[in-house]
């Protein structure tokens, strides 16, 4: 099991300077007020961006949101499962509903050819 072994403050002042952005960057690029970043920058301040924004966070800075939290895992970009993860949570429920379909439809195949390799 991964542990925390830094802080998200400093995390993201590290992506900031290795990607060479600063914190208006990125409030400019999400129109967000420049109090959020200074906020997400502090090791004082207890406020701490919830699942969505740190998953715009990491993919803006092209680092790992588990890495950008504090964990001990590799730095790199989102793999596959955190970037469908954050796809799913941009969704809004029209979108939710249909790719469960989707799935739901995927499951069915999948099952059909499942039965017809016993046979």
């Amino acid at each position: 099991m991964n542990k925390i072994v830094d802080t998200f403050e400093s995390r993201l002042q590290y992506a900031l300077d290795l990607r060479g952005k600063r914190q208006i960057d990125v409030c400019n690029h999400f129109g967000w007020p420049r109090s959020t970043m200074s906020q997400y920058c502090d090791p004082l301040c207890k406020y701490k961006p919830k699942a969505d924004r740190m998953y715009k966070l990491a993919e803006y800075l092209n680092v790992s949101p588990t890495w950008l939290m504090g964990y001990d895992v590799p730095m790199n970009g989102m793999n596959e499962k955190e970037k469908l993860l954050n796809d799913i949570n941009n969704m809004d429920n029209r979108q939710i509903k249909r790719f469960m379909a989707y799935i739901k439809a995927f499951q069915t195949i999948d099952d059909e050819l499942g039965e017809q390799d016993t046979e």
